[in-house]
């Protein structure tokens, strides 16, 4: 018959008439064993820190690995089931310990993976125990048990310090990955603006008023150049880690940034005459030919368009919403190459290039404001490398301007020149 156990006067009696002598006071395991005792309580303090380590570790790792990410799901269950531990190592803090009479009552093979048969209320690993006392000890456990208890224990800090370890390792990869994104991206940008402001400062040769301009130009790509050299070679199977992608990113952004000024400052000081600014003086030639006409309009009448490229106002709006359905069909807008021209900037022209290429000062549409030139071979300027190659005949751009320009106002209509649009409204 199995029976209940209990103490009295010094007797562990059984129900059923059988009983074992005992003592009559039960050592605890500090007094049964001080060493073991103290070796559980540090691996139990162990784990406890192992358990804040491992939700540190998740919560920062959900910003960056999905929430089935096998290290994140393994360490989640090992923070769960570190509670059941910290349950049995307090059940065996609390009960008596016999080495001698190891014929009495005991724990039969406990499985430490198991809520143990008293339970402590504790919320979490570490956290104090919110319930009474324990109750009074059905059982016995032997120093044995405890030893066992440890051990199990000490794995569970071994498979933790694994998992962390790999959980570490998985998002420092994905952490990579996105820094290896925003790498590329500003790899392929520096590369671009390096190739469009050294075709800039390619192009402006002898056409700048102030020629400082380009010799700032000439440095600020140097300076660019070497960011590019020593830090554009990056791959994802490389051993940076992000913090290192990232530092690359950033000084690539930055070399970028530093060529927009000294260009900006080159495309101000171009000597074009194809380019009419909004603070130029009307010419001298207006004052007989009457302020409204060809190449003469009153300045209130014209808007900018683009830089300090200017149209009629009314042509403005019609050719930006062609520029963005430009833009979404091939992925950048369309870039002004010459707008207004005022009478003296015709003449230029005319005598630069003559008839039939450029038409009568006083009689182009471009002196109207109703006229865009887009870029060309001919006649490089700011614009990014590689826009002239788009807008020749029989190319895809070139036939959607034909096909999808009249929607919006804007046509070819001058033989031979593939670039050249006028605005019919």
């Amino acid at each position: 018959m199995v029976g209940i156990a209990i103490t009295v006067a010094g007797l562990l009696l059984i129900a059923g008439g059988s009983y074992y002598l005992v003592a009559s006071k039960l050592p605890s395991l500090e007094e049964a064993d001080a060493t073991l005792y103290g070796q559980l309580m540090d691996a139990d303090a162990g784990l406890i820190a192992d358990g804040q380590s491992a939700r540190s570790g998740v919560a920062s790792a959900s910003t960056v690995l999905p929430s089935d990410d096998p290290w994140v799901q393994s360490i989640t269950a090992l923070d769960s089931s570190s509670l059941t531990l910290h349950q049995w190592v307090l059940l065996f803090v609390n009960q008596g310990v016999t080495k001698v009479v190891t014929s009495a009552p005991t724990l039969d093979n406990p499985n430490f993976n198991d809520t143990p048969p008293i339970v402590i209320d504790v919320p979490t690993p570490g956290g104090q125990a919110t319930a009474s006392p324990a109750p009074p000890p059905t059982f016995l456990i032997t120093t044995g048990q405890a030893v066992d208890l440890l051990t199990a224990m000490q794995k569970r800090h071994r498979l933790y310090q694994a998992s962390l370890t790999s959980l570490n390792d998985s998002v420092g990869a994905a952490q990579k990955a996105t820094a290896m994104t925003d790498y590329t991206t500003a790899v392929t940008d520096l590369q671009t603006g390096l190739a469009t402001a050294q075709f800039l400062y390619d192009s402006t040769k002898g056409q700048v008023k102030d020629n400082s301009t380009r010799v700032t130009l000439a440095a600020a790509l140097k300076a660019a150049k070497s960011v590019l050299d020593a830090n554009g070679n990056i791959t994802a199977g490389d051993a940076n880690s992000a913090a290192d992608v990232q530092a690359a990113t950033d000084a690539m952004k930055a070399a970028l940034a530093t060529l927009k000024d000294p260009s900006d400052k080159v495309s101000a000081a171009v000597d074009n005459p194809r380019i009419t600014k909004a603070t130029d003086p009307l010419p001298a030639a207006c004052q007989a030919r009457g302020v409204g006409t060809n190449g003469c309009l009153d300045p209130a009448t014209l808007c900018v368009v683009q830089r300090d490229q200017l149209l009629a106002c009314k042509a403005v709006e019609p050719f930006n919403q062609l520029s963005a359905a430009f833009e979404a069909k091939f992925g950048h807008g369309l870039y002004v190459d010459c707008g207004y021209r005022n009478y003296d900037a015709q003449v230029a022209m005319h005598d630069r290039y003559g008839s039939p290429r450029a038409a009568t000062p006083g009689t182009s549409n471009h002196g109207l404001g109703l006229a865009i030139d887009l870029p060309d071979w001919e006649y490089p300027s700011e614009y990014p490398p590689g826009q002239a190659a788009e807008i020749q005949y029989g190319t895809p751009q070139e036939n959607w301007l034909i096909a999808h320009g009249p929607k919006y106002g804007w046509v070819f209509n001058v033989q031979g020149e593939p670039w050249h649009m006028n605005f019919v409204g």
